[in-house]
């Protein structure tokens, strides 16, 4: 399995306690046909990672202008080692960054925090993964919408969450997914010990929750679906 995180910010890659270079970026800038000198093992058993850099946020500017760049993920994926499942991790934006990922996806789930200026902006993101499906990636599936970061006071979430979640199940019954991810102090705890919730603390409700979204989508343990 590989992460490749494509995401200036780069949490997956401090997630994983990685800071090696060279990193996605260079790999993009130079057009390296294959990631595979840029993989690192992780601490999850089989899991590589590309690690992501802050240049990455400077990538619209400076290379946008360059000819068939948005191809350059998907071509570098085809000359790299095989993977059984490859994650790209994109940014919240919708930039060069993420269209390079969704013209290199055979699938897209939208992770969305249920919050009202996030929600908004919703529909621009289905336009964007229509868009590559029309113009660049006939094979790109939207396969669900997981909603992250679901605030709850004492027992309950918050009426603002539970509103959206609510019309999410009206309008996009079809492509919301029955499990949520609430907040919790343990994701921070994890974050610093540069470990993921499953190894930091794999019998809390966090990791149950990112278990059952695998199970969700077909990738647990002992059946991996091909991405």
């Amino acid at each position: 399995m590989l992460v490749i995180d494509a995401d200036d910010q780069g949490t997956a890659t401090k997630w994983f306690g990685q800071r090696r270079t060279p990193h996605l970026f260079e790999a993009i800038e130079s057009g390296a046909q294959s990631f595979d000198s840029l993989t690192v093992e992780t601490s999850v058993r089989s899991l590589s990672l590309v690690p992501a850099s802050a240049e990455l946020k400077d990538a619209d500017a400076r290379l946008g202008r360059t000819a068939g760049i948005q191809n350059s993920v998907r071509d570098a994926l085809a000359g790299s080692e095989r993977y059984d499942v490859v994650f790209i991790d994109t940014p919240g934006d919708i930039g060069l960054m993420t269209i390079m990922a969704l013209i290199a996806a055979g699938e897209v789930l939208i992770s969305l925090p249920p919050e009202g200026p996030i929600y908004a902006a919703l529909p621009e993101t289905e336009r964007t993964v229509e868009d590559v499906q029309r113009r660049a990636n006939r094979d790109l599936t939207l396969v669900g919408i997981l909603a992250t970061s679901v605030p709850v006071y004492g027992r309950n979430m918050t009426k603002e969450a539970s509103n959206i979640l609510a019309d999410l199940e009206e309008r996009k019954a079809g492509l919301l997914l029955p499990v949520v991810i609430h907040q919790t102090s343990r994701f921070g705890e994890s974050y610093n010990a540069a470990e993921p919730i499953s190894i930091y603390d794999p019998e809390s409700k966090a990791a149950g929750e990112y278990l059952q979204v695998a199970q969700c989508l077909g990738l647990v343990a002992e059946k991996v679906a091909d991405a």
